[in-house]
Parts: structure tokens; sequence; C-alpha cells
């Protein structure tokens, strides 16, 4: 009899024989990114140039300002030194807002899909 298990912290699976003493095989899983780097689970939506429209467009420019305005937290956290107790607020403070924003990049992608959705299908 064997087993499966999965450590979600360390991305590693063990696959054995149940017998305790026994030497087990362990595989890395393989963190899955898209081509840029960013996770899978957050991707932007693909927009076929065929379903492009003025709303669409105006959520894709929202999202690329709220993604500069993330680049500009993650400068700003990088250069606070994490052992001084005013930047600890500070980094928090910036941490929080930098969330609120990913939400609304979420929101917009949300958005930008249902869209997709809604657009009739390019005539051929």
């Amino acid at each position: 009899m064997s087993y499966f298990t999965i450590d979600i912290k360390t991305r590693r699976t063990t696959l054995g024989p149940a017998a305790p003493g026994l030497d087990k095989g362990a595989v890395e899983i393989p963190l899955l990114t898209m081509a840029d780097g960013s996770s899978i689970a957050y991707h932007d939506p693909v927009i076929p140039p065929a379903q492009r429209d003025e709303k669409i467009d105006g959520f894709v420019l929202e999202r690329e300002g709220i993604k500069k305005k993330i680049q500009a937290f993650e400068k700003q956290i990088k250069n606070l030194d994490p052992k001084d107790p005013k930047a600890v607020v500070e980094i928090s403070k910036l941490k929080q807002e930098e969330t609120k924003n990913m939400n609304q990049i979420h929101m917009l992608n949300f958005s930008i899909t249902e869209e997709l959705r809604k657009a009739p299908e390019p005539k051929k």
C-alpha cells in the first residue's frame, strides 16, 4: 500500500510505501507562472482586437494606472528599514494600499472578462 502527500508550503510531494522506516521518494512540484513571471491565478484577460471597445479600453487604462501605483508602493517599501518602528507602521500602511489596489485590479479584470462574454462574436 502506498501513500501520496503534498506539502503546500515547500511545494514538495512525497510518494512512497506506507510501511514506516522505508525510503520515500520526493519530487518538487513546479510553480506554474505566466510568461512574465506573474501567478497563473491572477493574470490579465486576453482581449482580442475585434472585441475591443471604449468600455474595455477604459478598464485597461485604469488597470495600467493602478499597476503603476503598486510599483510605486513596492519601491517605497523597499526603501524603508523594517527594523525602524516608524517604518514598520509605514510599511504596513503601504502594503494595505497595495492590497486595496490589487483588489481593484482583480475587479477590473473581472469586469473586462464579463464585457468580453457580453460582446457579440466577431463576424467571419
